[in-house]
């Protein structure tokens, strides 16, 4: 029953780990149109967050593929907090996205040094 919860980040992580190390897209601009600030908007920048994750390639070299994953993943991390701290209706969410958006922010720094990107 437990691996079943498993299977799911177990996947995740692997295709982070095969992910090819380009410039990361702009995942902001899927924020941008959610100026409306409704649940499907939201959910169509999350599903555009994952379809970017999930068909970057293999580069050959497993640890700049997982930089470069987690970098990716920063960015939508801090993303989806500032979308959070603009339409967000509650104060105690607000206030973790603001604290997910500073952890995120440091994050991305971190591995964009080590994928030589930062």
């Amino acid at each position: 029953m437990f691996a079943k919860f498993l299977v799911a980040p177990a996947l995740a992580l692997g295709l982070a780990c095969l992910a090819v190390p380009v410039v990361a897209q702009q995942s902001m601009n899927s924020m941008h149109s959610m100026a409306d600030c409704t649940p499907d908007a939201m959910h169509s920048a999350m599903s555009k967050m994952g379809a970017q994750l999930s068909s970057m390639q293999s580069s050959g070299d497993m640890d700049k593929d997982y930089a470069h994953a987690m970098m990716v993943m920063s960015k939508d991390q801090r993303d989806m907090s500032a979308w959070e701290m603009k339409c967000g209706k509650e104060s105690k969410t607000m206030g973790m996205a603001k604290g997910s958006m500073h952890s995120a922010d440091t994050q991305y720094k971190a591995w964009g040094n080590i994928f030589g990107g930062g």
